[in-house]
């Protein structure tokens, strides 16, 4: 083999550890230093996927990890770019390696699925928790009494509500301002303070303005809701058909509340899931993302 094929060969098995540390190694023929590279860091994605879903670990937490590991990982093969099997057999192993990699990485894509989904906020019920646009993780999990307070995703006539389930069948709700009641028991708000917005959230400026906040029980938890000072909103009663629940937002002062208040109950069995996990939160006017608010846990 000439010096200038060697030299491609391992300029190229530098630029693939690059991309996937240890494949390099592999290709060069250090079998033992690249497949173990290849598995520490395969397993190290898993497990940080995995704990970023759970909500154990925070998303920019992982990032770091994930860099740290990548820096930690070419320093050590740097030190073991040599070798001296034959070039066609390395390129042959690097190839089933790789395709093995890239297996193996669609199966836990797969299995994510079967237990995690990705939604895109559509209206401004949730704001200013969370923008029209923004991207969430929802676990799929069935509606627990326990959990009906948190934030549920579910999709109904091609339509994707969030919302808190805040009443069940045969119940009867009255929303009236930022508080409601079920079969006559109030869920009063207390009043937080005024919503002051310090960034550009892409929302019309008539959606914030003189916007309040308050806390009010939800079960056992507490959570914020919003009203907008001089709106001006008929009470809406309903009671709840067998096999449904009303959702309802945290901004119950918005026009586009996306919820039940304007699409109605929806079935049980549309619930998609729990959003779980804020994975995107877009900048308008911006490239990047807004960073400070990619990977908050969602209540």
């Amino acid at each position: 083999m000439t010096s200038s094929s060697q030299t491609f060969q391992r300029s190229a098995a530098r630029l693939l550890d690059l991309i996937l540390p240890g494949l390099g190694l592999l290709i060069l023929g250090k079998t033992f230093w690249g497949s173990t590279i290849l598995m520490v860091w395969t397993g190290f994605i898993a497990t940080l996927v995995t704990k970023v879903l759970q909500l154990e670990l925070h998303l920019l937490q992982s990032v770091y990890l994930l860099i740290l590991i990548w820096i930690t990982s070419n320093i050590s093969i740097s030190l073991q770019h040599e070798g001296s099997q034959k070039g066609e057999l390395r390129w042959r192993l690097g190839g089933i390696t790789a395709a093995a990699w890239l297996a193996g990485m669609a199966i836990l894509t797969i299995i994510l699925g079967q237990f995690f989904s990705i939604a895109t906020v559509p209206s401004t019920g949730m704001f200013p928790s969370l923008t029209p646009g923004e991207v969430v993780v929802v676990r799929k999990v069935k509606p627990l009494h326990g959990e009906l307070n948190r934030l549920w995703v579910a999709k109904h006539k091609e339509e994707l509500i969030f919302g808190r389930v805040v009443a069940l069948p045969n119940e009867t709700i009255l929303i009236d301002g930022p508080q409601y009641s079920v079969n006559h028991y109030t869920w009063d708000a207390r009043y937080w303070g005024r919503v002051v917005m310090t960034a550009n959230t892409g929302v019309p400026a008539i959606e914030y303005q003189d916007l309040d906040a308050y806390f009010q029980r939800s079960g056992e938890e507490h959570i914020r809701v919003f009203w907008k000072e001089g709106v001006e909103q008929a009470p809406i009663e309903q009671t709840i058909p067998l096999g449904h629940v009303f959702l309802l937002a945290d901004n119950r002062s918005t026009a586009n509340p996306g919820d039940s208040r304007q699409f109605g109950p929806v079935p049980i069995a549309s619930l998609q899931g729990r959003a779980q996990l804020l994975i995107w939160s877009p900048d308008p006017g911006r490239f990047l993302p807004k960073m400070e608010r990619m990977g908050l846990p969602i209540w």
